[in-house]
């Protein structure tokens, strides 16, 4: 039987917990990088956007995305004005994420 990713986050009904492993094995586990577009793609991420525009108004705010795996968010907000960091546990995410997001690089924290 060949290994799906979601068998290394949820398997049989119970947390796994693999992300390390699942972001090594797989380069896009959730396809996040395909349809992160904001004309049709995720509609969860426009949503976030624009709540996150409302909030700014005239000063600048300070985000944190916790779990960012990929950071569509932050890149998105960080391109909006926004001061952002993004947190994920998984070695291997941050590294390709430094790569794919230069500008972020200084802003990703693993934990």
């Amino acid at each position: 039987m060949k290994l799906k990713y979601q068998d290394l986050v949820i398997k049989d009904g119970k947390f796994v917990g693999k992300f390390e492993e699942m972001y090594q094995k797989f380069s896009d586990p959730w396809n996040l990088l395909k349809i992160n577009k904001l004309d049709g793609g995720n509609l969860n991420y426009k949503i976030i956007y624009d709540y996150c525009k409302k909030l700014k108004q005239k000063k600048k705010i300070t985000t944190l995305e916790i779990g960012c795996g990929f950071p569509q968010i932050s890149n998105e907000l960080l391109k909006n004005g926004f001061k952002v960091y993004g947190t994920d546990i998984s070695e291997t995410v941050i590294r390709k994420s430094k790569k794919k997001y230069p500008k972020l690089k200084k802003q990703f924290i693993c934990k």
